[in-house]
């Protein structure tokens, strides 16, 4: 996988982008070569750009508040000397008050972001099974691939059941969820990434998540589901995935795990679906998170 779509998709853009904004409009403060200021506002842009383009689901309002206080700083740059174009003291000031508020900003997005991309911890009975629910990640492509579910069971000791089928959306995984009838058992879900392909609006997506999730939890069950790798300005997705998962009690599992498993060197046998490798990278992440009862 090309590392800027990597690093893209498993959400390390916007820490990058929003850091390298920020970093970039501070030394412009202090610096004096015309050439060093403009190498400096260009890494701010592309900065902005990258954080932008990660599809982080922080709230639009939030976006809102930094991107107008960037954009504040980003016009009204200051001289050599750390004098601005307009000379007016007051003027100054209030631009490097306003590049503080930038700063304190940015600390707060990447504060409220960070939780999302620590690692879980899922408990898991070593008396109940753990279901999987998934799409062609999980389930492979023939029924004598050695899947991470299959590797998970082996790793963890515990009697994994994988319902994941090749080709299921969300929609689809309803069936597979209604099978679930052990309270007190995992459920995995890896699924939506089909649904993405198939260019499914955001609404959709949301109520049809909304649908699976709900029938999942009504047999007491335990869930815990992957956050999808996003391309860029697909944010509304990831909102309805957290959206959704406060309302259920769902553990999320951050994306860099799926993105690990992905991008790392031969982790696929055609870009999207999972070689062997790819399957015991996945499955030896995820036996790292559970905690057996």
């Amino acid at each position: 996988m090309n590392p800027l779509l990597l690093q893209s998709a498993n959400g390390t853009a916007f820490f990058v982008g929003i850091g390298l904004a920020v970093c970039g409009l501070v030394f412009r403060e202090w610096a004096e070569r015309r050439i060093l200021r403009s190498a400096l506002t260009i890494a701010a842009v592309l900065g902005a750009a990258f954080a932008a383009m990660s599809a982080t689901p922080q709230p639009i309002w939030a976006y809102a508040i930094w991107f107008v206080l960037f954009m504040a700083v980003l016009l009204c740059p200051a001289t050599p000397g750390g004098k601005p174009f307009l000379t007016n003291r007051r003027f100054s000031t209030i631009r490097r008050a306003t590049l503080a508020m930038l700063i304190v900003a940015s600390v707060g997005l990447c504060a409220a972001e960070l939780p999302y991309h620590l690692a879980p911890a899922i408990a898991a009975s070593s008396e109940r099974p753990v279901y999987v629910i998934g799409d062609s990640l999980s389930a492979g492509l023939t029924e004598s691939e050695r899947t991470w579910p299959k590797m998970l069971g082996d790793l963890s000791g515990l009697k994994v059941i994988n319902l994941a089928r090749p080709g299921a959306t969300l929609k689809s995984g309803l069936d597979e969820a209604r099978r679930v009838t052990d309270g007190g058992a995992l459920v995995i879900v890896e699924l939506g990434g089909n649904d993405l392909l198939a260019n499914t609006d955001s609404r959709t997506f949301k109520r049809q998540l909304d649908g699976l999730l709900g029938a999942v939890r009504r047999s007491n069950v335990r869930v815990a589901m992957f956050e999808l790798p996003l391309p860029p300005l697909y944010n509304a997705f990831g909102a309805a995935q957290r959206t959704l998962a406060a309302k259920h009690g769902v553990t999320l599992i951050p994306k860099r795990y799926l993105t690990a498993a992905l991008g790392c060197k031969g982790g696929t046998i055609d870009g999207l679906h999972l070689s062997e490798h790819g399957h015991r990278t996945l499955a030896e992440a995820i036996s790292g998170i559970l905690e057996r009862e």
